[in-house]
């Protein structure tokens, strides 16, 4: 964060605890920020009290999660004056939030409207209307537990709450955290009469038979069958210690999703890979519990998530974009959560590539626990190339492995060691994936950081010898390869790679035109251009990222001498088809599988908005489509 960002937050913090009677942080010059021990408890006392006299400030995001919630779990009459009252903020604020609410809604296909007996309230389908509730109270949950937000029906959710409880115990199992309690509030509000979810018959089968329903049959006797299934379906998808205990057996749809997902990951990334087979076979392990979950509005959230999006940026926007074919597919919206999960298969192929891993399982519980746990890890990640079982007493400290998996704690200080239970848990089926793509991960590091403090102290013509040789040294004389690895869309947007064609012109000429800096600086050879042409007659409607904006490319072996990128604003439509037109077209060239990742994550934050489409298309000089760009990207960052 920026530094003006912390003090910011500290600023809040010191309200915060300025109105809870407790004195402010101090910040001592050349000391840093420290709390004496006495405020330390005062602070843990004051954040567990359920008191909602305190005002509370709820960001812009925070009152939209809110008011949704508000209207789904809502028994009575809802109107502004409530709104107001439980978000603390006036009445034309309430009005412009309830604006984004309905947008929010519209996402789901669900309508918010307004009824003179009722207040508020959403039409659509209940499956949906439950996805909403659970994809978003996992994030205020913390407001609902310790009452910032009141919750009706107290007494309902605490019984609900000790019988699921008891429930997780005799299964000597656990939840998701968090998912008891969210549970707990949903079906408090649905004995109300709100409509139930249907099963087909075999889907019921598949549930009925398990110990879980049978649990809930005997525990919640008060609702109805279907009501029953739903809640047996959500605490078969939450177990911890049973990830794939909801895949179904050969499930041909959730396979036939997994191959044309990677291969949609591999059109929009212009990634090939190797290992096809045991990428889309680790994805349908995945993608056959979750496509269960989707359907019926079962949403976890994804405790890895800020990690993966800061660790792998780039692959989760790329990874983002081709899980458009998953919404399609499923008619269901992917949150963010789901995109996190599937960016680490993604992540850990691509980094794979070029390195061999293998894994070392250490497990005194016998063979078909330590065979069970090979598979598994083999099904987790397809891409290592080794995985060897022994016991405890056969565990050498001089061992060659890049990563240890051991059910037992081991007397050693390797980082490389992961403690796992016996049946994996989720979270540590997620660890082990995160280890294996750090693991294989380790390219390059971040030269930016480096030349940014190099600057401070070398100046001039003696700064770019520096950064000249820097780059030639770490990339063994190849100084293009390693540059490129960091650098932004920004580094190669300079005035010359982005042209306004203001005449009509056809497909092939418009190509030319977008390729001719490209082709001029000898990042390309012709026989590019010719193979970007060839492409289009074939496929074009695959390279269009969106109906305006065209991403002209080819393979690396196609003629790609360096990385490259350029934009073309056409005032007249380029048109490929009689329904195909572009108004921008990007050229992009990939002399490799990895280096355009950056780049190319880029794009699909810019062009992922139609405002600033919208904006470069109004355009009229270059400057103005290079600030709208950097704009664009400023606010992603």
């Amino acid at each position: 964060l920026a530094r003006r960002s912390i003090y910011h937050n500290l600023k809040k913090i010191n309200d915060w605890l300025i109105l809870n009677d407790i004195e402010a942080i101090k910040i001592k010059r050349n000391k840093g920020i420290y709390l004496l021990s006495s405020k330390r408890k005062a602070i843990k006392r004051a954040l567990t009290l359920r008191t909602t006299n305190i005002p509370f400030v709820f960001t812009p995001m925070e009152r939209v999660k809110i008011i949704m919630l508000s209207i789904i779990l809502s028994n009575k009459k809802l109107t502004i004056n409530d709104l107001e009252n439980i978000t603390q903020v006036s009445r034309n604020t309430i009005i412009n939030d309830l604006k984004n609410v309905e947008k929010a809604f519209d996402e789901y296909d669900l309508k918010l409207e307004v009824d003179s007996k009722k207040g508020y309230i959403i039409k659509g389908d209940v499956i949906k209307k439950r996805t909403v509730f659970f994809l978003n109270f996992y994030y205020l949950i913390e407001y609902y537990r310790r009452g910032i937000i009141k919750l009706d029906n107290i007494n309902i959710i605490d019984s609900i709450y000790i019988r699921l409880l008891n429930i997780e115990l005799a299964l000597n199992t656990d939840f998701v955290r968090g998912v008891i309690f969210s549970i707990s509030v949903y079906f408090a509000h649905i004995l109300n009469g709100e409509e139930e979810i249907s099963f087909n018959e075999i889907e019921k089968e598949e549930i009925m038979k398990t110990e879980v329903f049978e649990m809930v049959r005997d525990t919640f006797t008060e609702y109805k069958l279907n009501d029953q299934i739903y809640l047996s379906l959500h605490l078969l998808g939450s177990r911890l210690q049973s990830s794939n205990s909801l895949a179904l057996d050969n499930n041909d749809e959730a396979f036939a999703i997994a191959e044309n997902l990677v291969k949609e990951f591999m059109r929009i990334s212009y990634i090939d890979f190797d290992n096809v087979e045991e990428i889309v076979r680790g994805l349908y392990y995945h993608l056959s519990t979750s496509i269960y979950r989707y359907r019926y509005g079962i949403q976890l959230a994804n405790p890895l998530l800020d990690d993966i999006k800061r660790e792998y940026e780039y692959i989760f926007e790329i990874t983002k974009k081709a899980c458009e074919y998953l919404r399609a597919t499923l008619k269901v919206p992917i949150p963010e959560s789901e995109v996190g999960y599937i960016t680490l298969h993604f992540g850990g192929a691509i980094r794979s590539k070029n390195k061999e891993m293998s894994i070392l399982v250490v497990c005194p519980n016998g063979l078909s626990i330590s065979n069970m746990l090979k598979w598994e890890i083999k099904s987790l990640v397809p891409f290592v190339h080794h995985i060897e079982c022994i016991s405890l007493n056969e565990y050498d400290l001089n061992h060659n492995f890049d990563l240890v998996v051991s059910t037992v704690d081991i007397n050693d200080d390797n980082h490389k060691i992961l403690s796992v239970q016996p049946i994996l848990t989720e979270d540590n089926r997620y660890q082990i994936l995160k280890r294996c793509i750090k693991s294989v991960g380790k390219c390059y590091l971040d030269l930016n950081d480096i030349l940014h403090i190099a600057g401070k102290y070398i100046k001039n013509d003696s700064f770019e010898m520096f950064k000249s040789d820097l780059l030639r040294y770490l990339s063994g004389g190849d100084e293009h390869n390693f540059l490129n690895k960091n650098e932004s869309i920004l580094h190669f947007l300079n005035s010359d790679a982005i042209n306004i064609c203001k005449v009509k012109v056809d497909y092939k000429a418009a190509i030319g035109l977008s390729c001719n800096y490209l082709l001029g600086e000898g990042m390309i050879e012709y026989r590019y251009i010719e193979s970007i042409i060839s492409n289009s007659e074939k496929m074009n409607h695959y390279m269009f990222l969106t109906p305006e904006v065209y991403l002209a490319h080819a393979k690396s072996e196609d003629g790609a001498v360096k990385l490259g990128v350029t934009l073309t604003l056409f005032k007249q439509p380029v048109e490929f088809t009689t329904s195909k037109q572009a108004k921008i077209i990007i050229a992009l060239s990939t002399p490799d599988e990895k280096q355009h990742l950056k780049i190319l994550g880029e794009i699909m934050k810019i062009f992922s908005c139609n405002e600033c489409i919208e904006n470069i298309i109004a355009c009229n000089s270059k400057t103005e489509i290079l600030r709208i760009i950097q704009k664009q990207l400023q606010e992603y960052s």
